[in-house]
């Protein structure tokens, strides 16, 4: 194998923001990991309920979810929705959870990394909010 690839993985096994070595980056993707499976939950329960076919079912789609939510009379605001599982940023020079996630697993660089920490106070109280809203649920 040529040497500039095995450098570059040697990059990922060596890279300083490792998760182990960053709780906050553990503590955000554990977070996201639990809204977006419950997420998909309640968008199956919604597709049961209402017998509709849910476009894209594999991935979540802030509208379904919204939708969904309403269904069950799950009170949450969707602009949080929107923070925590949109694919673009809703407010300004706030990434959402969902695109930092997904730069940070597959990138895995500083930046992605710096910028979990930097937004980690937002976005990992509105994806508690949103676990606990339906997780309080009997």
């Amino acid at each position: 194998m040529p040497l500039k690839y095995t450098k570059a993985i040697e990059n990922i096994v060596t890279n300083p923001y490792r998760l182990r070595h960053q709780e906050k980056i553990m503590h955000f993707l554990d977070y996201y990991i639990d809204a977006e499976a419950i997420a998909m939950k309640v968008i199956a329960y919604y597709k049961r309920d209402s017998k509709k076919h849910i476009k894209a079912f594999d991935k979540i789609r802030t509208d379904t979810l919204i939708k969904a939510m309403n269904h069950f009379y799950l009170i949450f605001d969707s602009d949080d929705i929107y923070q925590i599982f949109s694919s673009y940023p809703t407010h300004k020079n706030t990434p959402t959870a969902r695109t930092l996630r997904n730069h940070y697993m597959h990138g895995r660089g500083k930046t992605y990394a710096q910028s979990i920490i930097n937004h980690y106070d937002f976005l990992t109280s509105s994806m508690q909010r949103f676990i606990k809203t339906i997780a309080s649920l009997k």
